[in-house]
């Protein structure tokens, strides 16, 4: 099943997806995982594929969003900040994110129809001295006759070697083990949101749940491995809790006996020191909802961690496919 999880990932990949801008990878979500043994619930901030059949009461998550630019008002702006300003969120422009895409291929897309717009480079970025934002120089995107305002993504291609994959991975790659799980008739609801980059997400897990009278959620994401365990040896990242919120012990619980017993090899993510605050959609559920609402997280470990060369292995996906389809096929 990995094999059909990394055909997915390409198919995936070639449709953009820019936080805010999410409709067309969103519409193709719509027409590919709307499978007969499903009803499909399509939301404005999220897809859901519930079982016609006796539905369980889990909710298997991933978020569809990408990280992006977008071109509005004459400059070009990263698109997480730009989400930020939209919902009136105070942050601190920095660098460090806007670097990641200097001497990345990008292209702009039509947003209702995905239709690509035009294809550039990134060339530098800065800190405006005039309004404070990070700002964008990309080749090509000069001419005074395109549209003031769409969004930009990453040219996309993954890149398949012996033993890696390669590509902005995050999340297209949790989403393709959702389309596995559902090809499987799985009795769990797949939910897919939409603005998770920003942290908006969680709360549209929180009124779906509520919605539907639900209370727990599995997220499935990637991970930055990077100083926290051996990208080599580690194929599954699990998680007690994040910064923010204690997870649900039982589930939590399920998980790593399940992975004991059937000899995955897998890594428990502690809290983070006090000065770096770790946030997850599961954590934010929980806190916010008082512990209404709670759940866990399966984590594909990558390095490259948010750059156009996220990489994982194919030992790790084929791990992960195999552990969420038994997982979920037996509780």
């Amino acid at each position: 099943m990995h094999n059909l999880l990394i055909k997915k990932l390409y198919d995936f990949l070639e449709t953009p997806s820019v936080t805010l801008f999410e409709k067309p990878f969103y519409n193709l979500l719509l027409n590919e995982c709307s499978f007969k043994n499903y009803n499909t619930v399509s939301h404005k901030d999220y897809l859901a594929f519930i079982p016609k059949k006796n539905p369980s009461n889990m909710v298997i998550s991933a978020h569809m969003d990408r990280l992006g630019l977008v071109r509005t008002n004459g400059e070009i702006l990263y698109s997480n900040y730009y989400g930020y300003k939209f919902y009136g969120v105070d942050y601190n422009p920095s660098l460090l994110p806007g670097n990641r895409f200097i001497n990345q291929n990008v292209f702009a897309y039509d947003n209702v129809t995905g239709k690509t717009l035009k294809h550039g480079k990134v060339e530098s970025c800065s800190i405006s001295p005039e309004n404070g934002e990070l700002v964008f120089d990309v080749k090509g995107f000069h001419n005074k006759e395109m549209p003031t305002f769409f969004p930009i993504a990453y040219s996309n291609n993954l890149i398949e070697d012996k033993d890696e994959l390669k590509g902005q991975l995050d999340n297209a790659l949790s989403v393709a083990l959702t389309y596995v799980l559902l090809k499987n008739n799985i009795r769990h609801t797949i939910l897919l949101t939409t603005q998770e980059e920003i942290g908006k997400s969680w709360k549209f897990i929180y009124d779906f749940l509520e919605e539907r009278q639900l209370k727990s959620v599995v997220t499935i994401d990637t991970i930055n491995i990077d100083g926290i365990a051996d990208f080599n040896t580690t194929d599954i990242v699990l998680r007690r809790s994040d910064d923010l919120a204690d997870y649900d012990v039982s589930l939590v619980n399920k998980l790593i006996n399940f992975a004991d017993k059937n000899k995955f090899r897998y890594y428990v993510k502690p809290k983070n020191p006090k000065l770096i605050i770790n946030v997850t959609e599961v954590g934010k559920l929980a806190k916010e909802s008082n512990y209404k609402f709670n759940g866990a997280t399966i984590q594909f470990p990558i390095i490259n961690y948010h750059k156009a060369n996220e990489t994982v292995k194919k030992n790790c996906v084929k791990a992960v496919c195999s552990f969420a389809l038994d997982f979920f096929q037996q509780i």
